[in-house]
């Protein structure tokens, strides 16, 4: 048996070799050229070859800049995840493109030992209750759903999306913050993204303007490179807190136009929960301002900003996307809800029941569901019935061939992971912003960003199932990263 000492000196040349940068360099062109291998060889559409190109660079890029620059990892990598149109379809299911991306970070800062604990006790309870939500989507998937390749596909995609506030939090933890530049930043460019795509409609019609959504009896609405017009809405929603918040920290032109492009291009979205989301955000974010004492001035002048990019967002939206274009042909349009990795209409078992099918995307349509809902937790109200097993169990369309999907966050949780797993959910997002709302200090702007964009999302959320996409867990990680950091009582050095 090897000696103390030996088993010390090995841990230590262990240590330091991976501490090298060639490795970096390794792993990265690992991931790379697997992700690659995987669209080419295995891909099912024409788009995954492209897709997975994309997902490689992006891994690449994030992998080697961990190191040296973790904050621009973090930014690049949630650009990346905000592209949730693009996916690599593969036989086992859709890979969304930065997934490959936040598995080799994982990896990379757990050899490295730049995984952090969290704490103090407040951060690790929330950690834990989001931990617990997972476990039991994992439980209630196995116990309770009729396919559980289905629900494990979308487990398996939460998973990943949850290690990346995992990552997020080893990425930021201890760096005083250009985090939340890029996040404005990002805001920026699909808010510029989505107004060239409106533009475009306004100028040339529906026909053949890529990022649209159209669908008929519906208003036109702007998706951009986003999975639909909800996201890209709502993804703009949460954005907003940051930009007004870098602008409210430099003062500057551009920021003020950062913060208002962001603003009004959301508009374009056409999405009532994300404009109650961005309006909850807003207020959340003023109202901690407020209430840790910034200068009542510099608050109104936010405020003021805020209400002049709303007014404009509405007058935006409706110049650019008139209502009375020509119907196109009826086509199905992209929810984002139920499993990423399911096809149309998978066989199911038990036979599944039609529902009421109303107009999609609208508020009748996530009301007319709540009964069904209702009466399937009451045979599993403790742990759910699955991840999207909604959809296992009833369909729509004429004749209903379509898995059917829940629009509602909240009932989500409820009806895939039971009153245990939803209330761990709510506890874990609690403790998060009670934190972010009781510190003060230096930093008290950006709490009160993080704040307002979690809030925001939770709230438009409730019209739209969005949860497992990355994008809400790198934020989650960062805020967790922040108040972590701002607690210790040592300050922050920068990793190796």
């Amino acid at each position: 048996m090897a000696s103390p000492d030996r088993m010390r000196r090995w841990r230590q040349v262990a240590s330091r070799e991976l501490q090298r940068p060639e490795l970096d360099v390794l792993l990265a062109a690992v991931v790379a050229a697997g992700t690659i291998l995987a669209g080419a060889v295995f891909g099912r559409s024409d788009g995954a070859l492209e897709a997975s190109c994309v997902a490689a660079a992006a891994a690449v890029v994030t992998i080697l800049l961990a190191r040296k620059a973790p904050l621009v990892a973090f930014g690049v990598l949630f650009g990346v995840a905000t592209l949730s149109r693009l996916a690599i379809d593969l036989p086992v299911g859709r890979v969304r493109v930065e997934q490959p991306a936040i598995l080799g970070l994982f990896l990379l800062l757990l050899l490295q030992g730049r995984l952090r604990v969290f704490r103090p006790i407040a951060i690790a309870v929330s950690v834990a209750c989001f931990g617990v939500y997972f476990a039991v989507m994992v439980l209630s998937s196995i116990l309770e759903a009729p396919q559980i390749a289905v629900s494990a596909r979308l487990a398996i995609w939460t998973g990943i999306s949850m290690l990346g506030g995992v990552v997020a939090f080893a990425l930021v933890w201890g760096h005083e913050g250009e985090e939340q530049r890029a996040l404005s930043w990002i805001g920026l460019l699909q808010g510029l993204f989505g107004i060239g795509i409106a533009v475009a409609f306004f100028a040339f019609g529906p026909d053949g303007i890529p990022g649209m959504q159209i669908s008929p009896g519906e208003l036109p609405k702007v998706a951009s490179v986003d999975y639909e017009a909800n996201l890209y809405a709502s993804l703009l929603g949460f954005l907003a807190p940051f930009a007004l918040e870098e602008w409210r920290r430099r003062r500057g032109v551009v920021e003020a136009i950062v913060a208002a492009v962001v603003i009004i291009a959301l508009g374009l979205g056409v999405t009532r929960g994300a404009y109650a989301g961005l309006l909850v955000g807003l207020a959340v974010y003023l109202g901690i301002l407020f209430a840790r004492r910034i200068p009542r001035g510099v608050v109104v002048r936010l405020a003021g900003l805020a209400a002049v990019a709303c007014l404009a967002a509405v007058v935006n939206a409706t110049a650019l996307l008139p209502a009375e274009r020509p119907s196109p042909a009826p086509s199905p349009i992209a929810v984002a809800s139920g499993s990423p990795g399911t096809s149309p209409a998978p066989s199911l078992s038990p036979t599944p029941t039609p529902t009421p099918a109303p107009a999609v995307d609208t508020l009748t349509w996530r009301v007319d569901r709540i009964p069904t809902a209702v009466s399937d937790i009451r045979t599993s109200p403790l742990i759910g019935l699955g991840a999207a097993s909604f959809g296992q169990r009833h369909l729509y369309g004429y004749p209903p061939t379509i898995p059917d999907y829940i629009g509602m966050q909240s009932l989500v949780a409820v009806y895939e992971t039971g009153i245990l797993g939803a209330a761990a959910l709510g506890l874990g997002f609690l403790i998060l912003l009670v934190l972010l709302a009781w510190k003060s200090g230096p930093n008290v702007g950006r709490y009160a960003a993080y704040a307002g964009a979690i809030s925001s999302f939770l709230v438009s959320y409730q019209v739209t199932n969005a949860l497992w996409f990355s994008i809400n867990w790198l934020i989650v990680g960062a805020a967790l990263a922040l108040v972590a950091s701002s607690s210790a009582s040592k300050p922050a050095t920068e990793a190796p």
